[in-house]
C-alpha cells in the first residue's frame, strides 16, 4: 500500500528549502511547549528562521512521516540541533508547504519534552 507521503522530496531538499526561507514564510503552531521554549529563551519568529537556515544534513532524524494527527498530503520531518548560545539540544519537527514557500514548525523546543 502506497503512503500518502510525497516521494519525490528527500531531506536534502527540505534542508535546501530551510536554508533559503523567509521570516514571513516560518509559521510557528502555538502549542505549549513551542511557546514556554519561545518565552524561555526569549526567541523570536526571527530567531527561528535563523536556526531553520542553518539546518544540516547532520541535524536530521527522521521522515518523510505522515502526520500522525491530520490527514494531509504533506510530511513531516524530524532534526535535532544544538544551540550553543543557549548550550541546549532541541527538537525540531516541520512541513514544508509548496517546497519553497512556506514552513510550519509543528514542534520547536528542547529535546526530551
Amino acid at each position: 500500500m502506497k503512503s500518502d507521503v510525497d516521494d519525490n522530496i528527500t531531506k536534502e531538499v527540505v534542508v535546501t528549502v530551510c536554508h533559503h526561507i523567509r521570516e514571513e514564510n516560518v509559521e510557528i503552531i502555538r502549542r505549549d511547549k513551542n511557546e514556554e521554549f519561545l518565552n524561555k529563551y526569549e526567541y523570536t519568529r526571527w530567531d527561528v528562521q535563523k536556526v531553520l537556515n542553518n539546518l544540516k544534513i547532520a541535524d536530521y532524524r527522521a521522515g518523510p512521516e505522515k502526520d500522525r494527527k491530520e490527514n494531509l498530503k504533506h510530511p513531516v520531518w524530524i532534526f535535532s540541533k544544538h544551540l550553543d548560545g543557549i548550550k541546549v539540544d532541541i527538537y525540531i519537527k516541520i512541513k514544508v508547504i509548496n517546497r519553497k514557500r512556506k514552513i510550519i514548525v509543528l514542534s520547536f523546543h528542547e529535546e526530551g519534552l
